[in-house]
């Protein structure tokens, strides 16, 4: 999800406008594909080369926000770790008790750095090359980038635009969504969301196949809860699985506190990030619904209870 200080916000008359931006624009597929490549080919180095690739990347020109926002999204998908065959705070304190042993040796006229660093390396049971790379390899910039989980630059655009949404509701004081002729297999899943996420919530059916969802925001709480926040954020997705809804949230936002409304519908073409999950289907439905995809019929079958 994007922080606060990767996006800005326009206020309209009291409403809350993003800077969505254009999913099927050449130049931005091109600045996506870009990062994504830079993030495949640094798998197995370090976070530092990394940052370094990535600075050169985005600049500081007039798309430094998305562009610093499409590397925040990607570094949610990698995995760092120290690569370190020891402990580097043991090693380290090896290395300076060898150090200090050698200063003390009043027959040597200078300390030999090799030699130092081959004692520490037999005492804690490692080859003398590792040293170098294991010294300080528990600060964040030399951690290793282990794993980096690949995605298209249509769907990095397309989960940009949902991340500017989710930074808006992580700052929400009550949010109210409007749903409406959905099956009932799609409601169940999205109140079940609901009780996962463990929102402060209340439904209300407002006519056949109609629900009016009250959601209380993490800045309507007593102390303002950043993993509540992010709670609202996650169910969003959620929501983007359905045909028929509306989103209007109170929104407080920035250092000054400003108040806004902000509001979404499928209009403004927010696009799933994700399968939808807890929807099982039986296998003979499957087999069903495949099968009779292959008649030349003008019948067609639609999900139902």
């Amino acid at each position: 999800m994007l922080t606060g200080d990767l996006l800005r916000v326009r206020f309209r008359k009291g409403q809350i406008q993003l800077p969505y931006i254009d999913e099927a624009s050449g130049d931005h597929l091109g600045v996506a594909e870009t990062l994504i490549r830079a993030f495949d080919g640094h798998v197995g180095g370090s976070r530092e080369a990394l940052d370094e690739e990535l600075a050169d990347i985005t600049g500081a020109g007039t798309d430094f926000l998305f562009h610093r926002g499409l590397s925040k999204l990607l570094k949610d998908r990698c995995a760092f770790a120290a690569a370190s065959p020891v402990d580097p705070v043991e090693l380290r304190s090896r290395i300076f008790e060898s150090a200090a042993a050698a200063y003390r040796n009043t027959d040597q006229i200078r300390i030999d750095r090799e030699a130092v660093l081959a004692e520490a390396a037999k005492s804690a049971g490692i080859e003398a090359k590792e040293v170098d790379r294991a010294f300080y390899a528990d600060l964040r910039a030399a951690e290793r980038l282990e794993s980096f989980k690949s995605c298209t630059p249509e769907w990095l655009l397309g989960r940009y635009n949902v991340a500017l949404v989710q930074a808006v509701l992580f700052r929400a004081t009550e949010l109210d969504l409007h749903v409406e002729g959905e099956t009932p297999a799609r409601y169940r899943d999205l109140f079940r969301k609901l009780k996962f996420f463990r929102l402060l919530h209340e439904i209300r059916q407002t006519g056949p196949g109609k629900y009016h969802i009250h959601i209380d925001g993490p800045m309507a709480l007593f102390k303002s809860s950043q993993r509540y926040g992010l709670q609202i954020a996650q169910f969003l997705p959620s929501v983007l699985h359905c045909g028929n809804w509306r989103i209007a949230a109170s929104v407080t936002w920035g250092a000054r506190r400003r108040e806004g409304v902000f509001t979404l519908t499928p209009e403004t073409g927010l696009k799933p990030i994700g399968p939808s999950t807890g929807q099982w289907i039986p296998e003979e439905v499957a087999w069903l619904e495949e099968r009779f995809g292959r008649l030349k019929t003008v019948w067609r079958m639609a999900a139902g209870s």
